[in-house]
């Protein structure tokens, strides 16, 4: 993933829409379940927001979050 990411951005500097079309059409689940862990990624790491609930009826389900920075130090 990491490689096809780095190709991804590559694609950008020829300003080719049809790749990010075929994208989206073609990865579309992976796409919302990338958006889904990122979302409980970004609710476990922010202590202002909801914190993420224990179960969850999501596709993130089973994603376990990094720990927090200061959960890291410890």
């Amino acid at each position: 993933m990491k490689r096809f990411t780095a190709g991804l951005e590559h694609q950008v500097q020829f300003r080719d829409r049809r790749m990010m079309e075929t994208i989206e059409r073609r990865g579309g689940g992976f796409l919302r379940l990338m958006d889904a862990c990122i979302d409980k990624e970004d609710r476990n790491t922010n202590n202002r927001a909801v914190a993420p609930r224990t179960w969850e009826n999501s596709d993130a389900m089973f994603y376990r979050p990094l720990p927090r920075v200061a959960e890291r130090n410890t």
